[in-house]
């Protein structure tokens, strides 16, 4: 994963890493804004209008994708 993040243009990473660790769904990550990812609380917020089932739920930060996501903060 490292070395694909490494390659992708910096634009792309924050829309990667919380795909790959955040474990949104495509369609979540299209309609994603950054105003629903709060790192200091460390959760990322789904609202019910943008996920798959209709209901809003929390997907956690963790270490990993805090730090990938800091520079973008």
């Amino acid at each position: 994963m490292r070395e694909l993040l490494t390659a992708a243009r910096p634009e792309m990473v924050p829309w990667l890493v919380i795909g790959a660790f955040a474990g949104l769904r495509s369609a979540e990550l299209q309609r994603l804004d950054w105003s629903e990812v709060n790192l200091a609380e460390r959760h990322i917020e789904i609202k019910a209008s943008k996920s798959k089932t209709a209901a809003r739920w929390l997907a956690p930060i963790t270490d990993n994708l805090a730090r990938w996501l800091a520079p973008y903060a």
